[in-house]
């Protein structure tokens, strides 16, 4: 009887033990469970990046340099950080990382680069892009000699013997070759001339004819004056005396 008793204290000793282990196990195992939640250890929980701008100084396969907006000279390692949406990472532009981690001061230590990216550049606007100016409206047209011309007016003498002053802000004189005061120029305008009041013309554009580079500017015809004297000084006929 007495034997039976200390199997059986013994075998309850055993399954004790086992018990204890048992519970000791799944303990453990949440613990670790806790420790690393589902998706990774605490530092890949997704934690949302945090953000700095600045002004690129330079950058290599795995590192940039830049002038924060706050004026702080920072150095980043970028291996392994997105770069997709940058383009070119060209010193002087401008760039925007994301990162986790922290920056103590201008020690960038502590943080790791995920992602980076630059705004796109502008775009230079082509000629056929550029907004077309508005149309200037009917356009009435007046020639003559010129008398004076400045940068931003041209007084003429008109083909019908008006003199009229003009002001030729913002009109067009790709037309034109010097604005020389004695050579002929075509005007052409919006608004009204009254008489020789011009104030009320917009000039659009000048335009002046091609000059023949060959022809004199200022052919004069010899006077008649001038045409004797040359007949008489420039005979070579030989006086022969007659004799009775």
């Amino acid at each position: 009887m007495k034997k039976t008793n200390v199997l059986n204290l013994g075998k309850a000793k055993r399954l004790l033990s086992i018990a204890a282990a048992t519970i000791a196990c799944m303990l453990v195992l949440a613990g670790c469970e806790n420790e690393n939640p589902p998706g990774g250890p605490a530092t890949q929980t997704g934690a949302e990046p945090s953000l700095i701008s600045g002004t690129i100084k330079s950058a290599t396969a795995g590192t940039i340099d830049i002038l924060s907006s706050n004026g702080e000279a920072l150095s980043f390692g970028t291996e392994g950080a997105d770069t997709s949406k940058c383009n070119g990472l060209e010193p002087g532009s401008m760039v925007e990382i994301f990162y986790t981690g922290q920056i103590a001061g201008t020690d960038t230590s502590g943080a790791k680069v995920v992602s980076m990216q630059q705004p796109l550049p502008i775009e230079p606007t082509t000629p056929s892009d550029a907004p077309s100016s508005p149309d200037p409206g009917p356009q009435a047209q007046i020639s003559g000699v010129i008398e004076d011309a400045t940068m931003n007016t041209i007084a003429i003498l008109s083909d019908d013997g008006r003199k009229l002053s003009f002001g030729t802000d913002g009109a067009d004189t790709s037309g034109c070759s010097g604005l020389a005061i004695g050579t002929r120029v075509d005007i052409f305008y919006t608004g009204d001339i009254v008489d020789t009041d011009a104030s009320g013309a917009v000039v659009v554009r000048m335009e002046q004819p091609e000059v023949d580079a060959g022809a004199p500017a200022s052919p004069t015809d010899p006077s008649p004056t001038d045409a004797a004297d040359t007949d008489a000084s420039g005979t070579d006929e030989e006086f022969v005396p007659t004799t009775k």
